[in-house]
């Protein structure tokens, strides 16, 4: 059986370099977490580490209530897919769909006041009005809420929004 992957040597203190194609394909950068483990036959498994993973259900009660309040979607985000979705649209936005490069840019942006409303393409579907609230965990954005509907936001409405994410903020410190 020939190897499908790149041989590489383990140094003195156990460290591999992960080859820069593999990182780039996992997205994978220089400070990223990655979390190493061995699957069901004791292969090793490296997957870039996303402080959000695992708790699809608390963020699709969170998501349900969101939408509950203001009527529209909901997406919640990591810094690369969508880890929920509730709302009219929630079809078109599958949990695990990958978010494109303009949604992680606005997720990048250091302050909480700053909110960007833009139209949004994923799975080929464009939608009408979104608003990307970043996530934040020690200044660090680490994920999203995405709102999208035809109407604007309100005051009212950004700041329950933003109430959201200042709660996942929390919970994620632990």
């Amino acid at each position: 059986m020939m190897p499908n992957g790149v041989i590489r040597r383990v140094d003195s203190l156990g460290r591999i370099v992960i080859p820069i194609h593999m990182r780039k394909r996992l997205m994978i950068n220089e400070n990223d977490n990655v979390e190493i483990f061995l699957d069901e036959n004791n292969h090793i498994v490296l997957d870039k580490y996303s402080t959000l993973k695992g708790s699809g259900e608390m963020f699709h009660k969170i998501a349900i209530s969101i939408y509950e309040k203001l009527a529209g979607t909901v997406l919640i985000t990591d810094l690369e897919m969508i880890l929920a979705s509730y709302g009219e649209k929630r079809m078109s936005y599958a949990p695990g769909s990958l978010l494109d490069n303009e949604v992680i840019d606005l997720m990048r942006i250091k302050t909480h006041s700053q909110k960007q409303t833009m139209m949004i393409k994923l799975n080929q579907e464009e939608s009408e009005a979104s608003v990307v609230f970043p996530v934040y965990l020690l200044d660090n954005p680490i994920g999203s809420i995405i709102f999208i509907r035809k109407e604007a936001l309100d005051d009212g409405e950004i700041k329950t929004i933003e109430t959201f994410t200042l709660l996942i903020s929390n919970m994620m410190k632990g």
